[in-house]
């Protein structure tokens, strides 16, 4: 089992499942509403969105470890979001069963869906060539693991939360520049260079860990560091290095240089 987080207490993990739960979209932020959390989220890339989802879920996981065996696939698609920004290659879109959410239990619904939306993040179809980054995903998975925080621990939850997007706003804030559809770059290498940039660059696990000094100047060893750790094998939504080349990656998988993601 993955260690705990050194930015979540202790404690966090037995806490009794004590909240309310009335199904599995009752919880999430209100639609269509431009609430002060939504305006905080505006402007990231989806490397950010991702690295932000991938810690929600995380908090979402450590909670209720406890409670349900999703824990230990939800921290392993934590860790796998961190892999898909550097190439969508690296997650197989095929492993688990991060597809429908049951109603009840509390614990099982809760889980599923944050992971669930961290599921929708990491859609190839969706955000890979996109303008658009999974904002809705994040903001919705940050109400969810709110609403199932024991109350001894979700102010810390919520600290965590607003130090984690302000430092993503200044490290991972996508270009402020308007929507162009593809067909009015002069080549597809220009457009995918446009969306490159709003996909913005790979980010590490450590970001999220508030407690470090984060330096951008580290960031494609600090990245590459991480790949070089994973095991493919004890992680259920990475793909093989076969698979991997098999899809057209350009490289060693898992080894950097960063070659694939990087927008640098």
């Amino acid at each position: 089992m993955p260690m705990l987080p050194p930015y979540m207490p202790a404690s966090l993990q037995g806490s009794p499942v004590d909240f309310e739960w009335q199904g599995s979209l009752a919880h999430i932020g209100p639609e269509g509403a431009v609430t002060p959390l939504l305006k905080k989220l505006d402007g990231l890339t989806t490397c950010g969105q991702l690295s932000l989802c991938a810690g929600l879920l995380t908090w979402a996981a450590w909670r209720l470890r406890d409670e349900t065996e999703e824990a230990l696939p939800a921290l392993e698609l934590a860790e796998a979001a961190f892999a898909h920004q550097v190439d969508w290659r690296y997650v197989d879109r095929d492993a688990g069963h991060v597809r429908a959410v049951p109603e009840e239990p509390a614990a099982l619904s809760a889980l599923l869906q944050v992971s669930l939306f961290m599921w929708e993040g990491l859609s190839v179809d969706w955000f890979w060539d996109s303008y658009y980054a999974p904002i809705s995903q994040t903001f919705h998975a940050a109400h969810i693991v709110q609403h199932i925080m024991p109350k001894a621990h979700r102010p810390a939850m919520v600290r965590w939360l607003d130090a984690a997007i302000e430092r993503l706003q200044l490290h991972a804030r996508a270009p402020d520049e308007p929507f162009r559809k593809q067909r009015s770059f002069p080549s597809l290498d220009e457009w995918k260079r446009f969306v490159g940039r709003h996909r913005g660059q790979p980010l590490p696990p450590c970001i999220l860990d508030l407690e470090t000094d984060y330096q951008p100047t580290q960031r494609q060893a600090l990245v590459t560091g991480f790949l070089e750790g994973l095991d493919w094998e004890r992680n259920r939504f990475l793909r093989s290095p076969k698979a991997m080349l098999a899809l057209g990656f350009e490289g060693e998988p898992y080894r950097g240089p960063i070659l694939q993601g990087d927008t640098a």
